[in-house]
């Protein structure tokens, strides 16, 4: 048998898709599969950094206790900044214009601003914690299925039905006394757009960019989905100051996150909270 030709080697294939992979099956398109950086891999997704490693990719925090600290940190600063702040500031307007003696109208007034402001914090948060890599892209990747928003419009019936029987429960069972925020109340007298405006639009919008998307989003890994659930869930129903809801607004935080969950969007949780605002928005300008 003749040796091959030193001078003229034969030509070697062209590489395809498949020309490694000859001797079995086709491997699947994987994000968590890094390939061979010094081949490049045909089964990533285009633009894949083929030589990152694990440890050097941004993502979620893996630790369960750096992850439960910034989660309970940045509670504090919502808190501060998306409240205290803005409540001192708004307050420093009305003494200044000289509006403080009716407490009607000012609380009226400051309700539409403190909401905007939440909002505002929480969407800071939000981009902010997908720009060091805090976040990822949600229960259900970077594409949410809106073909599941039928879960959201289920649980929202169910929510406001479910808060409605816990105030029930509390007052004729247990013979424990149950009222909503004084703001509110004082708010709901007042009426105007800024209440509706700041109920039904801002409080939704602001509470479920945070305490979903952000807070929950960086502990449901770290911690597990239960755990994670349940420490965003207390943070929600503590940070509204009203202890005789505290259990009625649990089951509002277990409803948004379930709907969060199952929708793969904050929007299914905004849903939720949207419509459970809007009864009892209702309910109290009715009182």
């Amino acid at each position: 048998m003749s040796e091959p030709n030193q001078d003229h080697p034969a030509p070697e294939s062209a590489p395809g898709p498949y020309a490694e992979e000859s001797s079995g099956p086709a491997r699947p398109v994987s994000h968590l599969d890094p390939g061979d950086p010094d081949r490049g891999d045909p089964y990533l997704p285009p633009g894949t950094d083929l030589g990152a490693s694990a440890e050097e990719t941004p993502g979620v925090l893996q630790r369960p206790g750096p992850a439960l600290g910034i989660g309970c940190g940045g509670c504090a600063g919502y808190f501060l900044l998306g409240q205290i702040v803005p409540g001192i500031l708004f307050g420093l307007y009305l003494a200044a214009s000289g509006r403080m003696d009716d407490l009607q109208a000012a609380t009226m007034d400051s309700l539409p601003f403190l909401t905007g402001a939440a909002v505002i914090v929480s969407i800071a948060f939000v981009v902010l914690s997908r720009r060091f890599g805090w976040l990822d892209e949600g229960p259900l990747g970077p594409e949410a299925v809106w073909k599941r928003f039928a879960w959201p419009i289920a649980v929202a019936a169910a929510c406001p039905l479910g808060a409605e029987l816990i105030s029930l429960f509390q007052i004729h069972v247990l013979n424990l006394p149950f009222q909503e925020q004084e703001i509110l109340v004082t708010a709901a007298k007042a009426g105007g757009i800024g209440f509706w405006l700041a109920i039904v639009i801002g409080a939704p919008l602001g509470e479920e960019l945070f305490f979903r998307r952000w807070f929950y989003g960086i502990t449901r890994k770290p911690l597990g989905l239960w755990l994670a659930f349940l420490v965003s869930g207390l943070a929600f129903a503590i940070i509204h100051f009203n202890p005789t809801g505290f259990v009625a607004y649990l089951w509002i935080a277990a409803c948004c996150t379930f709907a969060y969950e199952r929708s793969g969007s904050v929007w299914g949780a905004i849903f939720v909270h949207f419509v459970n605002n809007s009864i009892a928005a209702f309910m109290l300008s009715q009182a």
